[in-house]
């Protein structure tokens, strides 16, 4: 009898593995415990790298307080020693870093792959930084063999300047080897750890340090040597400007100077008083501007002192440098520098005060101008000398304290030169373009700006009656300006003059004697400089003479120009321009941004100053320059204009 029921439960028999997943689970296990030892291994390049840190902040502090007075061959052997530990350290994390296979593989891991990376990194950026300090050491050497030698500042100059002339090489080495560290360490994974990031923060805080100075320098240092004289001697032409009776490039020309350079050191220089060739008889015509004519010119032709009609320090070099030619017969010259007064107070705040030689005058650092003057006017030198001997004198003096400075005051001579460039007062051109491509781009070259964005410059110029009154007569500026939904931008500008020549005591008793008008009168032409594309709208002023629109409208380095003249008695005077510039709002993401640059004049002083800025109705400013104060929908900047001034407000709806 076949039996009933439910039927006992059956187990299915066990799977077996296929090869292929036997392999797979093996390898995996095999790769994980390869990750392990990696990681393992790779925790002393970690530690090299860190035991490295220290060496690289101590170097990185030497470096940081060395000046150039601590260029000596014990300095530079200590410098040696801390660069050689650095790269001994290095050394055993680098290599284990690149050829050690169990890295390798934890180079290809996700968990371990961005901590090797970035060691890798930081170790190639490392190596870079160590192969470039070398050869910084080697230019060191020789900076330091110089000085130890004594063969005095004129010496130390001219091995300077050798020392530059072959360093070319290792210049544009180094500059690659810095660009190279740079980019390894950008390219660190972000998700490096602690240890690592700090360590690429050390090893950039230098490259930020010296890459721009040394970048700087790579674009001058083929040709700053010849610039110099190393291949022979370079003779340049010198204007001296006087800010007292202020043109649009610095100051009135009443001296000019042939500077004649070799191997860095300066062989002969001499001044002369302009007059000497613009008085000369049976010169050619040359026709001046026309407003320089009418304003200016008790003669018909456009001769030397009046070369720097042009707010354009190239164009006004260029005719400089025509003119002379045409006046001395001589045309070997490299180059034009003009200097003001107001540099060699500059100067001589590094220099201290000096005794001009043979004048029992001592001259303090302010006081260039007004001595200049006092000791230069008709009358001054006694009968048949040159009046101008005083600034030639002057001149010397302060060269000579200069190159007798210590080098450990180069610094402070660094700065100062660093004020009289920002500032604009000095400017240098030179005819042959590659020596000008060592100044271009700098404020020492002098150009009306011609970057992107707004531009606003206001050039005064001192005219008939002809006066020494520039350096006490102050103008302040009111800008307004009003952005407009069609990216226009509508201005204001106010200037006003004030006049305090009638006061007693000095300086204004030698500036009225060294003036036309004794009861204080200033003769000025304004122009103002604008995007080409702009168009005036309104222009009024109060002066002794009726201001009504404009008097000289032209173009100039680009530049849109309006001109009038002023005649100021003491007191004041105002002027004021309305004028719009299409197209000067461009997109900025999801908003918009408005850029302005105010370009200072040369041999300006300090000028009270207010900027506006306004967005369009039921704009929000979003951000601004980080000197400018928000109220609403306005950005404001108050402050002396000494220099140039760029403004960035960025708004959105």
């Amino acid at each position: 009898m076949e039996r009933t029921g439910p039927h006992p439960t059956v187990s299915p028999a066990p799977s077996t593995p296929s090869r292929w997943h036997r392999w797979a689970i093996v390898a995996i296990a095999i790769l994980v415990v390869l990750a392990g030892i990696a990681i393992w291994r790779y925790l002393p390049a970690v530690t090299g790298v860190q035991g490295a840190r220290t060496t690289a902040s101590e170097l990185s502090a030497t470096l940081k307080d060395l000046g150039p007075g601590d260029l000596t061959s014990d300095s530079m052997a200590d410098l040696r020693a801390q660069v050689a530990r650095l790269e001994t350290q290095l050394a055993p994390a680098a290599a284990l870093l690149r050829e050690d296979p169990l890295v390798g593989l934890a180079r290809g891991l996700g968990p371990t792959r961005d901590q090797v990376l970035a060691a890798d990194a930081l170790v190639t950026a490392a190596d870079d930084l160590v192969e470039a300090a070398g050869l910084g050491l080697e230019v060191g050497d020789k900076v330091a063999a110089l000085r130890e030698q004594g063969d005095g500042t004129d010496g130390l100059i001219t091995g300077m300047v050798s020392v530059i002339a072959e360093s070319t090489g290792a210049v544009d080495r180094m500059v690659t080897l810095l660009d190279d560290a740079e980019s390894a360490l950008a390219a660190m994974p972000a998700g490096a750890i602690g240890p690592l990031l700090n360590a690429r923060d050390l090893v950039a805080d230098p490259l930020a340090r010296y890459l721009p100075l040394l970048r700087d320098f790579r674009r001058v240092d083929d040709q700053l040597p010849r610039i110099l004289g190393h291949d022979g001697e370079r003779r340049y032409l010198l204007l001296a400007q006087n800010p007292a009776e202020l043109r649009p490039t610095g100051g009135f020309i009443g001296t000019y100077g042939i500077l004649t350079l070799k191997d860095g050191a300066i062989a002969s220089m001499e001044f002369h008083d302009v007059y000497t060739l613009d008085d000369q008889n049976g010169m050619p015509y040359q026709l001046p501007p026309d407003e320089l004519q009418a304003y200016l010119l008790n003669r018909s032709s456009w001769e030397l002192a009046d070369a720097n009609w042009s707010p354009d320090f190239p164009t006004s070099a260029a005719t400089a440098l025509r003119l002379y030619t045409i006046e001395s017969g001589d045309a070997d010259i490299d180059g034009v520098m003009a200097i003001t007064t107001y540099a060699l107070d500059r100067l001589l705040e590094v220099t201290g005060p000096v005794e001009v030689p043979g004048s029992g005058v001592t001259v303090h650092p302010g006081e260039v101008t007004v001595s200049g003057i006092a000791n230069t006017r008709p009358g001054a030198a006694p009968a048949g000398g040159d009046r101008k001997q005083f600034l030639s004198d002057l001149a010397d003096e302060v060269l000579r304290r200069l190159f007798a400075l210590d080098a450990s005051r180069w610094v402070d001579l660094a700065g100062a030169a660093q004020r009289i460039a920002d500032e604009r007062l000095a400017l240098v051109w030179f005819p042959d373009p590659a020596d000008q491509a060592v100044v271009e781009g700098s404020r020492w070259a002098g150009r009306v700006l011609d970057g992107g964005g707004d531009l606003v410059a206001a050039v005064d110029a001192n005219v008939a009656p002809s006066s020494k009154l520039s350096m006490v007569v102050e103008r302040t500026s009111a800008l307004d300006i009003q952005l407009a939904d069609d990216g226009s931008a509508a201005h204001t500008l106010r200037m006003e003059w004030t006049n305090p020549a009638d006061k007693p005591g000095e300086p204004y008793r030698t500036l009225r004697d060294a003036s036309e008008s004794g009861d204080g009168l200033y003769g000025l032409f304004t122009r103002l400089l604008v995007p080409l594309e702009s168009t005036i709208d309104e222009v009024t002023g109060e002066s002794l003479l009726p201001v009504s629109g404009v008097e000289y409208e032209d173009e100039v380095a680009g530049r849109r120009s309006y001109g009038n003249y002023l005649l100021i008695e003491p007191g004041t005077a105002w002027l004021e321009n309305r004028w719009t510039t299409p197209g000067m709002v461009e997109p900025d993401g999801d908003g918009s941004r408005y850029h302005l640059t105010l370009q200072k004049q040369p041999g300006q002083i300090a000028e009270p100053t207010r900027v506006t800025i306004r967005v369009p109705d039921g704009a929000t400013i979003t951000g601004t320059t980080p000197e400018m104060t928000v109220d609403g929908g306005s950005a404001t900047w108050q402050g002396d204009l000494v220099t140039d001034q760029e403004f960035e407000v960025r708004f959105r709806r």
